[in-house]
């Protein structure tokens, strides 16, 4: 977690996975785009777009595995997600249009 706390100061997508956890009940495309919605409802377009900005510096740097990582520590109340699954979330996350939903 320090790690991530170093790298992504803001924690976004720590955030977002938290609230992922709570909400929903499974990883299925329908679950993500959902959560998007209701992300985007609570916290705002401003802040989705922020959490997408961050979304995209991970997966730049190649860190996402340290979110497969997180999730274990944290012991996940839904089954944990596998690196594709993480993958697949950040695909319809950023492909998600905050602005329609």
């Amino acid at each position: 977690m320090d790690l991530l706390c170093e790298k992504y100061p803001e924690g976004s997508f720590v955030h977002w996975l938290a609230m992922f956890d709570i909400h929903q009940k499974d990883w299925s495309d329908e679950s993500i785009k959902d959560h998007a919605g209701m992300y985007n409802h609570i916290e705002g377009k401003e802040e989705y777009d922020e959490l997408c900005r961050e979304v995209e510096q991970i997966l730049s740097n190649d860190d996402l595995a340290l979110f497969v990582d997180y999730q274990k520590e944290h012991e996940f109340s839904i089954s944990q997600g596998s690196l594709a699954d993480l993958e697949r979330m950040t695909r319809l996350m950023l492909s998600f249009d905050a602005g329609v939903e």
